[in-house]
């Protein structure tokens, strides 16, 4: 298996690498399956991440209806909380793009 590494200079270009990789491997997937099945985390760098997929040079490359998304990881409490990773997710993603909401 081959690795690669990226190094960056600071969250925002992190943010944008991991769009890009995103992009990619969303459609590839779609292209392969016909779906693109994503597990979100929370914290800073995937909100960086987030917030990089709505602007509109990687929002338009992505077929959103065809991504399913589950959480790798959720805090305990209501999302409206501000320590809840899919609130944070939802105000910084899903509520800006056009995916399914089942």
């Amino acid at each position: 298996m081959k690795h690669d590494i990226h190094s960056c200079q600071n969250l925002e270009d992190i943010g944008t690498k991991a769009a890009s990789f995103f992009v990619n491997l969303s459609n590839d997937a779609v292209n392969r399956r016909g779906q693109f099945i994503v597990a979100l985390s929370g914290g800073e760098t995937p909100e960086v991440l987030f917030r990089k997929l709505t602007q509109q040079d990687f929002r338009k490359n992505i077929e959103w209806k065809k991504i399913k998304i589950f959480w790798g990881d959720e805090r305990f409490v209501p999302k409206d909380n501000p320590e809840s990773n899919y609130g944070m997710a939802y105000r910084s993603l899903l509520s800006k793009v056009p995916i399914p909401k089942e």
